[in-house]
Order: C-alpha cells, then sequence, then structure tokens
C-alpha cells in the first residue's frame, strides 16, 4: 500500500466479508447441533426441519453455502490470476487453473459427482454399494480424490514458495483442514459405519466435524485469497469512493 489511507478501505472490506464468512459457518452449526437435539429427542425420525440444516444432506441450506463458498473462492482466484497477468506479477496461469479446480469443487457440491463416482468403482470391481464391508475406503470416491489431491498439491509446491510467506501459510492452513474434513474425516465415518446404527453418536460427531472442516477450510481460503488482493493493492480500484 502507498498509504495508510489507501489501506483503510481494502482492509474494512476484507473484515466484513471474513465476519459474514464466518457468522455463516456459526449460524449452520447452530442450526445443525440444535437440529440433532431436536432428532435425538423424537426417536432419531428425519423431519423436513431437521434435514434443512443437516450438515450431511443434499440441497439444504449447509450444501448451498459450501457450494457457496467454494464458488467464491474459485471468482476469488481468477481475479487473483488477472491482477497477475495484467499487472506481470507471474504465476497467472497457476491461479487459473486454481480456479478451475475450485470451479470442479463447486460442481461437485451441488451434483454430488464423488457418490456417483463411487458408485461406479463400486459397480466396476463387482461390488454391491448396499453391501459393503467397511474400513477407511467405504466410500471409493476418496482414492482418485486423495490422488488427485496429492498430485496438485506436489504439481504446486514451487508456485507456493513463490508467495509472501504469510499468505503461503494461510493456504496452507485453510487446505489442511479442508482436505483433512473432505477425505479425512469422510475415511474415518468409513471405517465405523458398518458398525454404526442410523444417526448413531460416533456418526454424527464425525459428519459435524468433517462439514465443519470443509467449510472453514473454504472461509479462510476465501478470506487469504481476499488478504491477498488487498497485500498487493490492486483491489483498490474495485472499491467504489
Amino acid at each position: 500500500m502507498s498509504s495508510t489511507n489507501a489501506a483503510t478501505p481494502v482492509e474494512l472490506r476484507v473484515r466484513w466479508l471474513s465476519a459474514a464468512l464466518f457468522t455463516g459457518v456459526g449460524l449452520l452449526l447452530i442450526g445443525h447441533l440444535a437440529g440433532l437435539a431436536w432428532l435425538a429427542s423424537d426417536d432419531y425420525r428425519m423431519h423436513p426441519g431437521i434435514w434443512l440444516v443437516y450438515f450431511d444432506g443434499e440441497n439444504n441450506l449447509p450444501a448451498l453455502y459450501s457450494f457457496a463458498l467454494l464458488l467464491g473462492c474459485a471468482l476469488l482466484l481468477a481475479l487473483n490470476a488477472h491482477v497477475a497477468r495484467r499487472c506481470r506479477l507471474g504465476g497467472h496461469a497457476h491461479w487459473f487453473v486454481l480456479a478451475g479446480i475450485f470451479l470442479l469443487l463447486a460442481g461437485d457440491e451441488a451434483l454430488e459427482l464423488h457418490e456417483a463416482i463411487g458408485d461406479l468403482l463400486d459397480a466396476n470391481a463387482g461390488t454391491n454399494t448396499g453391501d459393503k464391508t467397511g474400513g477407511l475406503l467405504h466410500f471409493s470416491w476418496v482414492i482418485p480424490y486423495a490422488v488427485a489431491t496429492a498430485l496438485v498439491a506436489l504439481s504446486y509446491l514451487r508456485f507456493l514458495w513463490t508467495l509472501p510467506a504469510v499468505t503461503r501459510w494461510r493456504f496452507i492452513i485453510a487446505g489442511g483442514l479442508y482436505v483433512g474434513g473432505a477425505i479425512g474425516l469422510e475415511m474415518l465415518q468409513g471405517a465405523v459405519i458398518g458398525d454404526c446404527p442410523d444417526y448413531c453418536w460416533q456418526l454424527m460427531t464425525l459428519v459435524t466435524i468433517e462439514e465443519l472442516l470443509e467449510m472453514l477450510g473454504a472461509a479462510l481460503f476465501a478470506r487469504a485469497l481476499l488478504l491477498h488482493l488487498a497485500d498487493s493493492g490492486k483491489l483498490l480500484r474495485l472499491i467504489p469512493d
């Protein structure tokens, strides 16, 4: 930033957006926990009101929010790519590819593509989806997703090292939370689901932590992208007087 006065509007904008993102996560967590309490008090019968805020549900508020977070990250990555190319900062291709990856993740969140991939893998392996044996690889989609994640991480090590240290660590923490939830906690669910009746406390705990880590990771990544734009001083022109 060239001056303190020029930096103020950017910092206020980032703080406001960050507060909105994490408030949304907090409100959804409160709704989810309230829904679990209602579920436990009503013989574990799933009602539409519970499903609306249930973290492991589809076409509900948490799923919509997760989709919006990932789509927002894709847009911010594209904006960082545009700034990097326009200002000749380097690495714009890496930003664009990441934007495409997050666009795919948003589409996966909306369409549940990972589940379809898992069903396809089970079918090709001659496994009946409803008669799985359990284990860490119970959800077989984690195998290709884990491999793809490792390949992307390895291919981005050099690019990550070119970023400012504070941005680099923000990305690492956000990515660790998201991947730890999306893949790590999903594998743990697979390990207990075979011996767990519907809505048992072990599974509900893992579901809650998994989805919370995913949303927190995506929100932290969006905040890191905003701060990176603010630190570059190139976002000022996007803020009206």
